[in-house]
């Protein structure tokens, strides 16, 4: 079949899926599931909550990050959190709309191959740039705890720098998208035909490769960001032991740590939640394309439930910064000093009152004795 010929007329999409291994083999192992029982099953409820919550989301994030602005003055941690909340709108603004209507259309694509190719390439560069923006932030941390000295040394090049790498990032991002409009694969209509992806399901060695390299970097990420989590966790922990044995001498000093230390604490929380969050959304997607250039095939409607798992990043993300900002976090701290030293108090009064007790039913023996 020729891709440019794929779109030409509304009857297309059924045939099209009826011509896709996954259908094929979904009516071929359940005679009981037909293709009109597949598509019923699609529905566009899921699709317009995640579509409201994430676009409410990310916009509520970007207006928290710009209005503190004057306090965190656009430290590299910050830039990259307002490029991923940026990212993460883009990416459901300009795709999310098109499934809408898809559905309203009675899942019938209309556009064309262009327009598949639009969504397939904002898919695919939200994907990668999200990813590699959550990668940067791993690693950007790690620099500053284990070389303090350096990283502080080149702080007035770090816009500069940060600049650079956010770049690079987009360009990256850029020429994974259009890989497949290029040759280097294709993008198709997926299941249940609201939405276009690269082709995941062809046996042509181009578009295996470049599902393997897909999947291989953004694991690889995954990966990079898991190591560099676990690094600075263990090397704040380190601290925190070497700063419980200061003396008293050091307290000026051990305070001043204690305050970045609380600072990079903060900070990673953030960074291992949206780790969390992406090795979660991301992981089931990336192993589904390794197995499925392996030839083991899944039903349609388990790829749908994992790409919207995928689609979830981009709504939680956001949620995860406005509920774990380091004034969240400073509150919910506070909260837990203040209700245990409620408990301590309380635990204080009752072994004081004992005591007490204990005293007055001695005194008041030795008197009955006395007499």
């Amino acid at each position: 079949m020729n891709r440019n010929t794929e779109f030409d007329n509304n009857s297309l999409l059924l045939n099209e899926f009826q011509n896709h291994s996954y259908l094929t083999r979904m009516t071929t192992n359940n005679s009981n599931i037909s293709a009109e029982n597949v598509f019923a099953k699609a529905t566009p409820v899921s699709s317009a909550t995640m579509f409201s919550i994430g676009v409410v989301g990310n916009i509520f994030a970007i207006i928290v990050i710009w209005r503190s602005s004057p306090s965190h003055k656009w430290k590299a941690f910050y830039r990259y959190v307002f490029l991923l909340a940026i990212t993460d709108l883009l990416g459901i603004l300009l795709t999310s709309p098109i499934t809408l209507y898809t559905y309203v259309n009675n899942r019938q694509w209309i556009g064309g191959q262009p327009l598949c190719n639009f969504y397939g390439f904002q898919m695919a560069f939200s994907g990668v740039a999200t990813v590699l923006i959550a990668g940067a932030m791993s690693v950007d941390r790690l620099m500053a705890v284990y070389f303090p000295y350096f990283y502080t040394k080149e702080i007035k090049n770090i816009p500069r720098r940060i600049n650079y790498i956010l770049v690079f990032i987009c360009l990256f991002s850029i020429l994974v998208g259009v890989s497949p409009i290029i040759g280097f694969g294709h993008n198709q209509v997926q299941f249940p035909g609201t939405w276009c992806f690269f082709e995941i399901h062809s046996e042509e060695i181009v578009d295996k490769a470049f599902c393997i390299m897909y999947a291989s970097t953004i694991l690889i990420v995954i990966l990079i960001m898991a190591v560099c989590n676990t690094l600075v966790i263990a090397f704040l922990k380190n601290e925190s032991l070497e700063w419980a044995y200061a003396n008293g001498r050091k307290t000026s000093i051990s305070s001043v740590k204690s305050s970045r230390k609380k600072n990079d604490l903060y900070i990673i929380i953030f960074l291992v939640a949206i780790f969390v969050v992406f090795s979660a959304c991301w992981t089931p997607f990336m192993v589904y394309i390794y197995v499925r250039q392996s030839g083991v095939h899944w039903n349609g409607q388990t790829e749908l439930i994992i790409i919207r798992i995928v689609s979830l990043n981009q709504i939680i993300d956001p949620w995860v910064y406005i509920l774990l900002r380091k004034e969240n976090l400073m509150k919910f701290q506070k909260f837990c000093i203040s209700t245990k030293d409620r408990h301590c108090k309380c635990n204080n009064l009752n072994f004081i009152k004992a005591p007490c007790l204990h005293t007055s039913l001695e005194s008041h023996s030795i008197s009955q004795s006395g007499l």
